[in-house]
């Protein structure tokens, strides 16, 4: 009778240790794949937020929307930028960025406790107004941004993919809440759980959008030098706190998920 001829246990064992070395080489490939195609559909959403922008400015006399519409007073529950460009957008998917973590977790203490989503419950939270352009005015912070007003619109950023809650999110400073709790600096001091207010993908690249509303990946350092883009008036020295933008470009090299 014919023997049939079995592998040995050292030939598995060959085996399994080649099948464990090409994993460990094709998971992290497969894992930054995956990584790119998710920050492709993030760049194609903002795409269509700035077509609902150029609308929107086309039927509100060259004006982009308000951060939040304050009237009679500020609440939790107020229209917000997304309240206004809602009408324009076509899919509800658009306002999501399939590789932000916290897009529907529930909103925190003090800013709307028991919702998921941002601060209104109604959007996912994976995109934010640039909070500078708003604060370098007090008095005017939530009013509709002119397009006139910005200096260089293709070097101005004015949405930025976020983790925060907040319709809008300045890099640091602007007012005496944010002077103390911007959203570097608190990241810097508690990155968990939510590892920090900007939403970076795995290779530390962001999607912005500009002024202009064309997209643009970058990571948060380049947004700060050479010339920080985040000012209405690009190469401003500091925001209105005082605060360096050169110094928040310092202050990301010790968040890994910026680098």
């Amino acid at each position: 009778m014919r023997r049939l001829k079995a592998f040995t246990l050292i030939e598995l064992l060959v085996v399994i240790a080649i099948i464990a070395i090409l994993a460990a080489i094709l998971f992290p490939v497969f894992a930054r794949a995956r990584d790119r195609a998710k920050m492709s559909a993030c760049i194609s959403n903002e795409k269509q937020i700035g077509i609902a922008l150029t609308t929107y400015a086309d039927d509100w006399q060259e004006c982009y929307p308000p951060e939040r519409v304050l009237s009679p007073g500020w609440s939790l529950g107020s229209p917000t930028w997304k309240d206004a460009l809602d009408p324009y957008i076509k899919s509800k998917d658009v306002w999501i960025c399939p590789g932000n973590d916290q897009a529907w977790s529930p909103a925190p203490s003090p800013y709307g406790t028991g919702k998921n989503g941002d601060e209104c419950g109604r959007f996912p939270r994976s995109y934010a107004y640039n909070g500078d352009i708003f604060y370098q005015n007090p008095t005017n912070q939530h009013k509709a941004v002119p397009i006139s007003k910005f200096k260089s619109p293709g070097g101005t950023i004015l949405f930025v993919e976020t983790r925060s809650t907040y319709s809008d999110l300045p890099s640091d400073g602007g007012s005496t809440w944010w002077a103390q709790t911007g959203a570097i600096r608190s990241t810097i001091v508690n990155p968990k759980p939510t590892k920090g207010a900007f939403n970076a993908h795995s290779n530390g690249m962001m999607n912005f959008i500009f002024a202009d509303t064309h997209v643009q990946s970058l990571k948060l350092r380049q947004t700060f030098i050479p010339t920080p883009m985040w000012p209405v008036e690009p190469g401003k020295e500091s925001n209105p706190q005082g605060t360096k933008y050169a110094d928040l470009a310092k202050d990301t090299n010790m968040l890994p998920e910026y680098r």
